[in-house]
């Protein structure tokens, strides 16, 4: 199962940075740290669950260029209680 769509425009963004396809079409840059996107846009991600605080999703698709992906998200390196306690700050 594929988890992304090639769209038929050309965007000429991408090297600029990703939109995550909301409401308000969110354009985050790739110079953006971590800890801002976490704190800034955390209505706009999700936590499984199942692995708290260690993997970090956008709830909506994302596009970089002419490409939309679904469920684009990352580990998270937490190997101390301080980066937990960091994390947790920041997201709170």
């Amino acid at each position: 199962m594929e988890n992304y769509q090639i769209l038929s425009n050309n965007y000429a963004d991408a090297e600029q940075g990703f939109e995550i396809q909301d409401l308000d079409a969110t354009f985050i840059s790739w110079d953006t740290p971590v800890r801002n996107v976490l704190k800034k846009h955390r209505h706009l991600l999700k936590v499984d669950v199942y692995r708290p605080l260690s993997f970090v999703s956008f709830l909506y698709p994302v596009r970089v260029g002419n490409m939309i992906i679904e469920n684009l998200g990352t580990n998270l390196s937490i190997k101390t209680i301080q980066d937990l306690l960091k994390l947790m700050r920041l997201i709170a």
